[in-house]
């Protein structure tokens, strides 16, 4: 779960989020919350990051519900949710 500060995300065993894969940096990228959200950044990494397919570089994204982050070319991604309260169930057309 992140909470507000800073939560570095790599292949390296000090960071907050541990993503043990070859195409990961040591330090691959970084989620900052805060009381208005949260938001994702590139630390320079060799094969970038991703949110929703779109790369995200150096200059911060700020992330909504149901955001879909990938690091570099891994199988590996994660679908944000800030908390339960804020979700919305996503619309399916016919429904």
């Amino acid at each position: 779960m992140l909470s507000e500060g800073v939560t570095v995300i790599g292949r390296g065993a000090d960071n907050g989020i541990v993503v043990d894969e070859p195409g990961v940096s040591r330090q691959h990228a970084s989620i900052r919350g805060d009381a208005n959200g949260f938001w994702v950044v590139d630390l320079g990494s060799r094969n970038g990051t991703f949110v929703n397919d779109t790369p995200v570089g150096e200059s911060p994204h700020r992330l909504r519900n149901w955001d879909r982050i990938q690091l570099g070319g891994t199988s590996v991604h994660w679908v944000f949710m800030e908390s339960e309260e804020t979700m919305e169930m996503p619309r399916i057309e016919g429904t």
